[in-house]
């Protein structure tokens, strides 16, 4: 119901990947109570993010951040190496805009910024930063992608809420490098005039299967399929990892916290909250 789908194009020329979240935003978003609009930016960062990731040979967790001077101020969502996927949004409800809005309205000013922590080893650690621009999240990677790595992207993302039920999709598609593309083959714009043609009624309909939606769109292009990979919400917070995050504090600190002896922790992923009493700190 939830998935990453691997392909390649034209012998490996590209590659490609088509994420489907049938449930998964309904899982993310049922915890919080986030206005249309932040529900909105929030889907496509996690089809952007889980996309990136998917792309990616980690071991570990793939984190995206979205920081802005805006109404929302901060999108986070990781993504492990086994498709375990959470996320939040912070923002100032007063200060949302009160019609559909475009990215600079939402955030403001500000970066996107995508980290790679390799659990087996502390050096290994990746990180890119783009500033914000364009309409949506898409033009910030697509502009990281042409400056940064030079590598030929685009990627498209859908959502729609069916009976009070969000669903999302994205596709993106990559130029590898080192890749040529052979005399009378398409080249990468012409692929991406392909994706670009995908519509909400295939993608959503649950009469075509994944590999149907894209064989629709490149059975001329030498479409090789890879076995999905399913994702999942699931959050990492417990009790022992607050506890050891409020061990960082000083006990003046901690003692500004206390109300009526016991200090409250909320989980901003999964809303699940921690008690601590002052016994549970000595």
């Amino acid at each position: 119901m939830n998935y990453v789908l691997p392909f390649l194009l034209e012998e490996g020329v590209y590659r490609g990947r088509f994420v489907k979240c049938e449930t998964l935003m309904d899982e993310l978003l049922q915890h919080h109570a986030y206005p249309p609009m932040v529900e909105e930016v929030l889907t496509q960062a996690v089809i952007v993010a889980v996309l990136l990731a998917s792309s990616l040979k980690y071991e570990g967790l793939f984190t995206l951040q979205v920081q802005g001077d805006g109404p929302v101020t901060l999108i986070v969502v990781d993504v492990s190496d086994d498709g375990r996927v959470r996320a939040s949004v912070r923002y100032d409800e007063e200060k949302l805009p009160k019609q559909a809005a475009t990215l600079s309205d939402l955030m403001g000013k500000g970066v996107l910024v995508f980290t790679v922590d390799q659990a087996l080893s502390e050096n290994e650690r990746y990180q890119g930063v783009v500033e914000l621009n364009g309409s949506d999240l898409t033009d910030s990677v697509l502009s990281y992608f042409d400056k940064s790595e030079h590598i030929p992207t685009d990627l498209v993302w859908l959502t729609q809420v069916k009976d009070g039920h969000r669903q999302a999709a994205g596709l993106m598609v990559q130029q590898l490098p080192g890749k040529a593309v052979k005399p009378g083959k398409d080249d990468f714009e012409t692929i991406s005039v392909l994706m670009q043609s995908v519509r909400k009624k295939e993608v959503f309909d649950d009469s075509l299967s994944p590999e149907q939606v894209l064989f629709r769109l490149f059975h001329a292009n030498l479409l090789l399929l890879f076995p999905k990979k399913d994702i999942r919400f699931e959050c990492r917070c417990s009790y022992d990892k607050v506890k050891k995050m409020l061990a960082q504090f000083s006990n003046e600190q901690l003692n500004d916290m206390y109300e009526d002896g016991i200090i409250h922790i909320t989980c901003q992923f999964c809303g699940k909250t921690y008690d601590f009493k002052k016994e549970d700190l000595s």
